[in-house]
């Protein structure tokens, strides 16, 4: 993994969670590196690629971001998820999702975190490659 990619990642990561509501604090820093090292290792892993495909980087940071987000409200070091700025569907390319707006916004957020997961390996098939 070159350490440009991860630095890419890394600064992408930090904007979306910003553009989330989130504040990241510097305790931040090492479990946001390690949920992005773990998503370059799965992508790489998965497609036998050799690097990172550019083309990924959005739906990686998705991934980290789910990840990170999921670990800090696990952690209970998330206690207030503000419903007020919640996402009550989505839409992309041929996809529509929708969540429950009475639902209690824990799991609201479980299944926004849980679709971003696996739009991930929907998209990764698209960039696999035999191993031999």
């Amino acid at each position: 993994m070159e350490k440009t990619t991860l630095n890419t990642l890394l600064s992408l990561a930090e904007k979306r969670l910003k553009g989330l509501g989130y504040q990241l604090e510097n305790v931040d820093s090492f479990s946001l590196e390690f949920d992005i090292s773990e998503v370059i290792n799965l992508v790489l892993d998965e497609t036998a690629l050799e690097e990172v495909p550019a083309r990924l980087h959005q739906q990686m940071i998705n991934l980290a971001v789910a990840n990170f987000l999921s670990s800090r409200v696990f952690n209970g070091d998330i206690d207030d998820i503000n419903a007020e700025k919640a996402v009550k569907s989505l839409s992309e390319g041929g996809r529509s999702i929708s969540f429950a707006v009475d639902a209690p916004i824990g799991e609201r957020f479980e299944k926004l975190v849980n679709q971003k997961r696996a739009q991930v390996f929907d998209t990764l098939g698209a960039h696999r490659r035999m191993r031999w």
